[in-house]
């Protein structure tokens, strides 16, 4: 009977130290460490005009679904003055990231005003939106410009140490093809148009080419448009 009792409680401790190990600590980050990683998220758009596929923080992958979360609870915690650290939850891809937004500047209040929505609904939906909204335009930015977004933002704040009063969001059809907003003369579901400045620009003289008018024509166009470039 006694030899009976010892092997059940010996089960038993085996048992809780199974449930200890099954039950590990979630991953949590510091604020810094994700502000630390937005400097390559900025950094991979620049040179592929695309957001990566995951980052590394701290020695663990996050995807670009569970960096929003992060993003958007770091801008909240900065805040609101809080140096509680934050949970890695698993969230999935939005499934149909879409927006009609441009240019636009977003003051402070507003992107924060963002970032608790966006926040609120991946906590509970456990999913990233596929856009968020302008209250004071009606705009809709998608997914990925939200992350570029928040990067800039909390990037900014790494350099100068205050969130900044306001950030420039562009159309991330803008940001992955590369196209400078300064030179954008107009734009369609269709495509865009946009000017180049070549030559002695004190000259009086003035020729205008126009290239890109037909998608069949795209070859010429663009070797007209590369020689310009280099012979300028």
């Amino acid at each position: 009977m006694k030899k009976s009792f010892i092997i059940s409680i010996l089960f038993l401790i085996f048992l809780l130290s199974v449930s200890n190990v099954s039950a590990a600590d979630p991953i949590t980050f510091t604020s810094d460490q994700v502000i630390n990683a937005t400097g390559f998220i900025l950094s991979y758009v620049d040179t592929n005009q695309t957001l990566p596929v995951d980052v590394n923080i701290s020695g663990c992958m996050v995807s670009m679904s569970q960096l929003l979360e992060l993003l958007t609870s770091v801008v909240l915690n900065i805040n609101n003055t809080s140096s509680d650290t934050i949970a890695l939850e698993n969230y999935d891809n939005p499934p149909n990231p879409s927006e009609n937004i441009t240019n636009s500047i977003i003051n402070s209040t507003e992107y924060l005003e963002i970032a608790n929505r966006v926040k609120s609904f991946m906590d509970s939906n456990k999913r990233a939106p596929n856009y968020a909204t302008q209250t004071s335009t009606g705009n809709t930015i998608r997914f990925e410009s939200l992350v570029y977004m928040y990067s800039q933002i909390l990037n900014s704040y790494n350099q100068t140490s205050v969130l900044p009063d306001n950030v420039n969001v562009t159309s991330w059809y803008y940001v992955t093809n590369k196209i400078n907003i300064t030179n954008l003369i107009g734009n369609t579901s269709y495509g865009y148009v946009e000017k180049e400045i070549y030559g002695n620009q004190s000259s009086n003289q003035t020729i205008v080419l126009i290239v890109g008018v037909h998608p069949q024509e795209n070859g010429i166009h663009t070797a007209i448009a590369n020689a310009l470039e280099t012979r300028h």
